[in-house]
């Protein structure tokens, strides 16, 4: 059917050719002899010319078939080229995107191996330096208060504080009482188990209204677990938050 279309159209080309050529050039040229002559021309001579007429149609037709086609054929070349090069650019930003894709893979794996092994040598140097896991927490508590009389002769109430120093390894009881108000330091000894222990008299010395440093002689003792430092102090204040910081 689509043949028969094509054969259609092919052949109502042909007749418009042939109309144009006979009703235009053709009777132009009959008028005009048949002026000169004073007489028609025969009949044959228009059979003649229909025929000559015809095959112009003919040609006129297939150079019309033949443009369109090669009009065609530059067409789908153009549509092809285009198509052909969207892929290859799709192609390109595919291998660009697995690229990427694996290049951020192998960053996240190299960047996990090593977090990996940063963590496990801290891990090492944790349990090869017990420095790093050194805790000294320190407690405060009220056993008793006074009420002494200030420089105006008012009565004031003065709060005896016990403070517990504690740590989870074996140090010299040496360091820097600190607490956030001010405080004075009246005793510090290293409580022991051992009765046979022998404990020099503390070094006391005030730093500033709020941190002490303390120096307790040991000569038969380590400050350790199970063998806390133990301070007697004073304040006005109702509470003391407390730190020690030790020479290591």
């Amino acid at each position: 059917m689509a043949g028969m279309g094509n054969q259609i159209l092919f052949f109502g080309n042909v007749f418009a050719h042939l109309v144009v050529l006979m009703s235009g050039i053709v009777s132009f040229i009959f008028a005009t002899v048949a002026a000169i002559r004073k007489r028609p021309l025969i009949e044959r001579w228009f059979w003649v010319a229909g025929a000559i007429c015809l095959i112009a149609a003919f040609d006129s037709a297939w150079q019309d078939e033949h443009r369109n086609t090669q009009t065609v054929i530059a067409e789908k070349s153009v549509l092809a080229s285009a198509e052909n090069s969207c892929q290859q650019n799709a192609l390109i930003a595919d291998a660009y995107k697995r690229g990427l894709e694996s290049a951020n893979l192998t960053e996240r794996q190299t960047i996990d191996k090593q977090q990996i092994a940063v963590n496990s040598c801290v891990v090492s140097l944790g349990k090869m330096n017990p420095i790093v896991n050194t805790r000294t927490p320190v407690v405060s508590f009220i056993v008793a208060f006074s009420t002494p009389k200030d420089r105006f002769g008012l009565p004031q109430k003065l709060n005896w504080y016990g403070i517990v120093i504690m740590t989870n390894r074996k140090l010299e009881p040496v360091g820097k009482l600190s607490c956030d108000k001010p405080f004075t330091v009246g005793d510090a000894q290293l409580h022991i188990q051992a009765s046979s222990a022998m404990i020099g008299p503390p070094t006391i010395k005030k730093i500033s209204d709020t941190a002490f440093d303390i120096r307790i002689s040991n000569t038969g003792a380590d400050w350790e677990d199970g063998n806390p430092i133990t301070v007697s102090a004073s304040s006005v204040s109702e509470s003391l938050n407390c730190s020690f910081n030790t020479d290591e």
